[in-house]
């Protein structure tokens, strides 16, 4: 596991990447291989071997919400 972020807990994970802001705390369970990152106004988490999607993810997010939340 790699981990950014003061106050996250992970439990039971294997092989994850978690990104948090310093303030956010964080507690996550039973996750193997994904990608979990917060940004301003969005929380992200997929699976680290869809990674080349995350670009898209984000456009169809924008396009969803509008880019003031990306």
């Amino acid at each position: 596991n790699a981990i950014v972020g003061n106050d996250i807990n992970l439990v039971d994970c294997k092989n994850c990447i978690v990104h948090a802001p310093s303030e956010r705390k964080v507690v996550i369970q039973g996750l193997d291989n994904f990608i979990i990152a917060e940004s301003d106004n969005t929380l992200l988490i997929c699976k680290k071997d869809e990674e080349a999607k995350i670009r898209q993810y984000v456009k169809d997010a924008e396009e969803k919400f509008g880019n003031k939340y990306i």
